[in-house]
């Protein structure tokens, strides 16, 4: 385990995507285009599950990353490679529209999405698709125009068209396989509101350090410190938090916040596990030996006789 002196190390990377997928998630899409053109960082990564995703990835090597090693990210129904297996293609060209993928997946993609709408005896949107998009109707024209042309002939003759035609020697259920295996190399698993976790991580660990509240203390008028509220069980005064001076808004700044947007009150960042505990509960073999308070005095954290913390 690390010291606590020891630091951690963020790659630019991952704070660069952390930003895309928070620009996607409101919108912002004229300025995650620009930030990814800029900074030549793909986000690539579609909203689940990330600790299935990457337990899943450790655990399993390039060579044997198979449907039974994806095993656990297939049982969601609303994932985007149990969408692949179902044959819910459209769905997964939407959750991938702002990915950039390879060359090799994109066309194994679209070529799928291709086959299948031949076995619908939909040639009109195959052809579209064929024509149209840039997977195949440019770099797969270009780098491979064997299987182009095979495409354009198979679509010419989609009314006679049996399944053996259209798959050759493999089938419909191992190419989904393959193509899913292929897009869990490339497109990442990631939770939602990654970017405002991460900052309510940081504002809880200089809570918990008190080191928040003494930059409180230092800027701001009130007569009463927060920790000093903390100590007669009364609930602070809510703080308005500038992230970038990491210190509190001054009375000017909140004001004018409040002007932004519908006028509401500052917005607060709330964390998923927002449920706090009103007792600690023992077992009938065990009993408290020792118990510490953060520095803020708003967690407690206690031994017992049978070596559990909480």
């Amino acid at each position: 385990m690390a010291s606590p002196a020891s630091s951690t190390l963020v790659p630019s990377t991952s704070v660069v995507r952390i930003v895309e997928q928070f620009l996607l998630e409101n919108n912002l899409t004229k300025s995650f285009e620009a930030l990814k053109e800029e900074s030549a960082v793909a986000l690539n990564a579609v909203p689940g599950d990330s600790v299935k995703y990457a337990l899943v990835m450790n655990q399993a090597s390039a060579s044997t990353l198979d449907e039974s090693a994806l095993a656990p990210l297939l049982a969601s129904s609303s994932s985007v490679f149990s969408d692949v297996l179902n044959g819910r293609l459209d769905r997964v060209l939407t959750a991938l529209a702002k990915c950039e993928l390879t060359p090799t997946l994109a066309v194994n993609l679209y070529t799928q999405v291709l086959l299948e709408l031949l076995e619908l005896k939909d040639a009109q949107s195959a052809r579209m698709l064929l024509r149209q998009t840039r997977a195949l109707g440019q770099h797969m024209k270009t780098t491979q125009p064997k299987q182009y042309t095979r495409l354009d002939q198979l679509i010419s003759r989609s009314a006679a068209l049996t399944p053996a035609d259209i798959y050759g020697e493999t089938t419909r259920d191992a190419r989904r396989r393959a193509l899913v295996c292929a897009l869990a190399k490339e497109v990442r698993v990631v939770a939602p509101g990654r970017l405002l976790d991460a900052v309510g991580n940081g504002i809880k660990y200089l809570r918990v350090t008190g080191r928040m509240y003494e930059l409180v203390d230092a800027t701001s008028s009130r007569k009463r410190t927060r920790l000093a509220a903390a100590a007669d069980d009364t609930p602070p005064p809510p703080v308005g938090w500038d992230l970038l001076l990491n210190t509190e808004l001054s009375p000017a700044a909140k004001a004018a916040r409040r002007g932004d947007g519908d006028g509401g009150e500052l917005p607060a960042i709330s964390h998923a596990n927002g449920a706090h505990s009103q007792s600690i509960k023992f077992g009938t073999d065990s009993y408290p030996t020792c118990a510490s308070y953060s520095p803020d005095g708003f967690f407690i954290a206690t031994g017992s006789s049978s070596n559990t913390d909480f």
